[in-house]
């Protein structure tokens, strides 16, 4: 039976899985990264009785002291918040400029990244015809054009999405193609797009949660960050269980940054 507990700190977020089988246990860990948010969330072990704790919990909504004091911690925040601000104006404007010119282009905008969550065309489509050409390349040509500048993303930003998924279409053709941030093989939380393109390659509507200048404002390597055995530890930790992160050892190594733990400890054996 596996047990699912997400923990999102100092930038990284680990979603834990614990699998009972025999005298072994596994932990698998996948690490995403974000600009700077420190959240986390506890999946109740019992579904059947109701738990006096939040089922989840957001710095950025009821742990403001929290996530000030995080990122207070954080030596490039200063840098990187005017990084947002800077790609925020340069959307607005560009957003303005395009409007002007297509009355047609409705574009939703979030509240918490300043970019577009949905662009449609309500004069016609955002791409012309591209019969033979592949979703990927509709979509990534699409990006490193004028709309990258909607989108708020640099060239290495397109670069660094990619494809989890691309759907031929049913009977009327239709296409659909997921991709998502990743910055140094690790993706960006709810990063997640979707392109709807017609038959005939005509892109005609998006809808997602990129975040502006991702690469620019996520550190190569997070400071401090905790390994897999130590978050492992300070898992159990909240749940009154003390396991010296020495008691776990890497098994395996997985995609996108996961990594198989096991251990001895007789308390997760």
């Amino acid at each position: 039976m596996l047990a699912p507990i997400t923990l999102l700190f100092g930038g990284s977020m680990f979603n834990w899985f614990l699998s009972r089988r025999g005298t072994r246990s596994t932990a698998f860990f996948s690490v995403i990264l974000t600009a700077g948010l420190a959240q986390a969330a506890l999946a109740p072990e019992d579904h059947h009785h109701k738990s006096s704790a939040p089922g989840m919990y957001d710095a950025r909504v009821n742990g403001q002291d929290a996530w000030q004091r995080a990122m207070s911690a954080r030596p490039d925040v200063a840098a990187s918040v005017e990084t947002s601000r800077n790609a925020s104006r340069g959307i607005a404007s560009t957003l303005s400029a395009r409007k002007r010119n297509n009355p047609g282009l409705s574009v939703r905008l979030s509240a918490i990244t300043g970019a577009p969550t949905s662009v449609v065309n309500k004069s016609g489509d955002l791409t012309p015809r591209a019969p033979g050409k592949s979703s990927e390349s509709i979509v990534r040509d699409y990006l490193r054009g004028s709309a990258g500048a909607l989108m708020g993303l640099t060239s290495e930003d397109v670069n660094d999405l990619v494809v989890l998924g691309d759907s031929a279409g049913g009977v009327s053709g239709m296409r659909m193609l997921r991709v998502e941030q990743r910055v140094n093989g690790r993706p960006v939380f709810q990063s997640e797009t979707r392109f709807a393109i017609a038959s005939d390659g005509r892109l005609q509507k998006h809808v997602g949660l990129m975040v502006p200048r991702a690469r620019a404002i996520v550190p190569a390597d997070p400071v401090n960050k905790l390994t897999a055995q130590q978050a492992s530890s300070r898992l159990f930790a909240s749940v009154g269980k003390t396991i010296d992160d020495t008691a776990f050892s890497i098994s395996a190594s997985l995609d996108a940054g996961r990594v198989e733990l096991s251990s001895t400890d007789s308390s997760v054996a």
